[in-house]
């Protein structure tokens, strides 16, 4: 492995990055980036499209392909033994964000095709919301193999507005014109008003679409039994109907491989632990030649809450119990397992309890 690959296969899925920059828009934070194939048993909020395209590519080839300026910078660095300062990492996401915003637009001008329109017409209100339906349709399910297939787009249309969920993604993407405060010339929007209202569609799809990982863990957790602590038995999970958003079919060899079962020996010897597995690769959605549409993590938000309550890199196991306990996201007593677990943590280090491992 090169010096560049060895980089980048290191920066490029960001999670790091969003750690620093917890203000960034949500099509980052909220987002994986794309490499690797998680097309393998994949279920959960897929949605069912057919004519799935899974994308499978490189986290190292889309940046020296699409980016190579940004892959030499972060090539020199790797090379000058420095690390990455806070105005590189800014820097380095400033550019991938032009990278999708570049790819967005690609895909907006398909859009215009598909319902018929040239790309640099001014459009109706009726038409912008025909546009943007598009686009989200084509932006969930990935993008069919033909984007010039007209006639197949329509029937994709019709046949999602059958769909039990068809109702809300008009909600937001009426939400979203609304919301963005531009306003038509004449009644009609122009190319640039319509890229603006799309790039605020975008930054907002990652909370919207997160609306289903919180029903799905509110059916995951009603699965479990009280003193599990988070954990639903394999035979319990692979059991529960469909519905209409999402399905628990994962194969127990899949789950294994993405690192979301705790297994061991009496009768529940398989389980599901539910954090890892609404943060798992079948719940990613929305597949892009750069990133994929994924659960948001509550843990970012929960750790960003413990460190500003804390301002340390360490902290006492009381003061983290009060601090956990007494955020939004937590909102209850911590189980007694989870208290000792770090108390023993704290016997370790002369009575205190790191934030983040070394």
């Amino acid at each position: 492995m090169s010096s560049r690959e060895h980089l980048l296969t290191v920066f490029c899925p960001l999670k790091q990055a969003c750690a620093l920059l917890r203000g960034l828009p949500q099509e980052f934070c909220g987002s994986h980036s794309n490499g690797g194939d998680l097309s393998s048993d994949r279920e959960g909020l897929e949605p069912p499209s057919p004519t799935r395209n899974t994308m499978r590519v490189s986290n190292v080839s889309i940046i020296v392909a699409q980016a190579p300026a940004l892959a030499a910078a972060l090539e020199d660095l790797y090379q000058s033994d420095r690390g990455l300062a806070l105005s590189d990492v800014v820097g380095a996401i400033a550019a991938l964000e032009d990278l999708i915003i570049e790819e967005s637009a690609r895909l907006l001008n398909d859009c215009y095709f598909l319902n018929g329109i040239t790309p640099d017409e001014p459009v109706t209100e009726s038409m912008l919301h025909e546009l943007l339906r598009s686009y989200l349709l084509i932006f969930r399910w990935g993008a069919p193999a033909n984007l010039t297939d007209v006639k197949g787009h329509k029937a994709m249309k019709m046949n999602a507005a059958n769909a039990s969920d068809w109702g809300a993604l008009v909600q937001f993407e009426r939400d979203t014109i609304q919301a963005s405060l531009l306003e038509p010339e004449d009644g009609l929007y122009s190319p640039m008003i319509v890229g603006e209202i799309l790039r605020e569609m975008l930054q907002k799809y990652g909370k919207w679409q997160n609306r289903e990982c919180i029903d799905m863990k509110r059916t995951l957790v009603g699965l479990t039994d009280p003193q599990a602590s988070g954990l639903v038995p394999w035979e319990r999970f692979h059991a529960e109907p469909d519905h209409d958003t999402f399905q628990f079919t994962e194969s127990l060899d899949y789950l294994r491989q993405i690192g979301v079962l705790e297994e061991g020996e009496g009768s529940n010897r398989s389980q599901v632990r539910i954090a890892n597995y609404l943060l798992g690769p079948s719940n990613c959605i929305a597949p892009s030649a750069y990133y994929t549409v994924c659960c948001l993590s509550e843990c970012e938000s929960l750790i960003s809450e413990v460190e500003t309550a804390t301002q340390s890199p360490v902290s006492t196991p009381e003061q983290l119990i009060g601090v956990v306990e007494g955020t939004a996201d937590a909102g209850r007593n911590l189980p007694e397992a989870i208290v000792n677990n770090l108390r023993g943590v704290a016997e370790h280090y002369e009575g205190l309890v790191p934030l983040h491992s070394a």
